[in-house]
């Protein structure tokens, strides 16, 4: 299964972080929180087991003042 959430983000000079929104915290807490809810299914898969949550794909905007 492949789902996908989106955060919008609002960004700010390095000097006021306190009038930016990083969008990557609540993406954070969806994935604790949906992990979370997988840990309530009883129901194993004889061959593939227990239903599990891997979060393996996370995408930022671009920064104009940072190396890569």
């Amino acid at each position: 299964m492949d789902i996908r959430v989106t955060s919008k983000g609002k960004a700010a000079h390095s000097s006021m972080p306190h009038l930016g929104f990083n969008a990557i915290k609540p993406l954070i807490k969806f994935v604790y929180t949906v992990d979370e809810g997988f840990k309530d299914f009883t129901q194993t898969n004889s061959l593939l087991g227990p239903p599990i949550l891997n979060a393996t794909i996370f995408k930022g905007g671009n920064q104009v003042n940072s190396f890569t």
